[in-house]
């Protein structure tokens, strides 16, 4: 299922790789490349002889649903490759892109990457155009490392405000149950134990994030848009609450097998492919859409939020690179191949490289 540089053919014949190539791509790469075969006999488990994972009894059985909606899938992008399955999808494809004609009149969000972010819509009911990264901005923004610079610091602040502006979001978005703005609060706070982070209510997270980061960064903007005479942007720019009862997935932990690192606006990830983190790449710096990526594998697998050893060399996660131009793709896709290598080694040895072009 790995991933090696486009095919000279074009990517109709595929940027994945099937189970006959993938050990000499791995030898070259670095990188551990496997099939899933493991996950069918893992699912065949039952609560009489229970799966000893790392993710909480309670959540498995909520983990294991929502992996067996996905598997046919995800056995047949394992067997020959995520363009391959893409392509075998025919005339239904075109579903996992807007037209652009349809982007324009899109107002933009600043959104959070969590795979259980669909549609977004405004208040008016409008469909908004999502940019996707951790807590809409609050960790990460220009790959800046929160423990160096913290998300309240006004610096910090002002270069989100900035990075917004230039981008022309409208939208400043927050929804429940974000980790991200979890990792925020624990750092500002001082909280090193995630234990004792996952005792503090939701609520009290959102609370704290809006009144300590989206609202000031929804005053920073608008003043730095008046500053320049941009009285009619500012006066758009507005707050949207996501809730926990529009999120698509369980309350209590992360489901998702794949990060899409999107390298077109006309991209939309939807049920045809498996659900998975969503990174806008082609709206981000190189260096906030690697540390997005790296940030969505150490949610799944290094903590109590994500199905963490239900991923193993046999049955990865996966990045995989969507785009509508195949020098692009390719492009990313060598960069996140090399990205992955610097994953820590129990982590880079469960994460796979893929990429398609619709």
């Amino acid at each position: 299922m790995g991933m090696n540089a486009p095919s000279p053919q074009g990517p109709e014949h595929g940027y994945g790789l099937n189970r006959r190539t993938f050990l000499k791509v791995g030898a070259t790469a670095g990188i551990t490349l496997a099939t899933a075969f493991g996950l069918g006999k893992l699912l065949k488990h039952d609560e009489h002889n229970p799966i000893e994972v790392g993710v909480a009894k309670d959540h498995r059985k909520l983990v294991l649903e929502a992996w067996k909606k996905d598997q046919p899938m995800i056995d047949a992008i394992h067997e020959g490759g995520f363009q391959a399955f893409v392509n075998r999808l025919g005339v239904q494809k075109k579903e996992l892109i807007l037209p652009r004609e349809v982007l324009e009149n899109m107002p933009l969000c600043d959104c959070c990457l969590d795979e259980g972010i669909e549609d977004v819509d405004d208040d008016d009911g409008s469909q908004l155009q999502l940019v996707r990264h951790a807590g809409s901005g609050i960790i990460l923004t220009n790959g800046v490392d929160p423990k160096v610079m913290k998300p309240t610091d006004p610096r910090y602040m002002n270069m989100v405000a900035q990075d917004h502006n230039e981008r022309g979001s409208v939208v400043e978005a927050d929804h429940d149950l974000c980790g991200a703005r979890l990792v925020a609060y624990g750092i500002v706070h001082g909280i090193t134990d995630p234990a004792e982070l996952d005792k503090i209510p939701d609520e009290e997270i959102m609370k704290w994030g809006q009144e300590h980061f989206t609202f000031p960064l929804i005053d920073i903007r608008k003043k730095l848009l008046r500053a320049k005479g941009k009285h009619d942007q500012a006066a758009k720019i507005h707050y949207r609450r996501i809730k926990q009862e529009e999120l698509h997935r369980p309350a209590e932990v992360h489901i998702a097998r794949v990060v899409y690192d999107i390298q077109d606006p006309t991209i939309k990830p939807n049920g045809l492919i498996p659900k998975g983190y969503i990174v806008t790449g082609h709206t981000l710096s190189r260096e906030e859409t690697d540390a997005n990526m790296k940030a969505a594998v150490k949610i799944n697998l290094a903590t109590s939020h994500g199905p963490q050893e239900l991923f193993t060399k046999e049955n990865p996660m996966m990045w995989v690179v969507a785009g509508c131009n195949p020098k692009v793709v390719g492009a990313r896709v060598q960069h996140l191949l090399q990205l992955a290598k610097t994953l820590p080694e129990d982590r880079g040895r469960r994460v796979v490289v893929d990429g398609f072009v619709v």
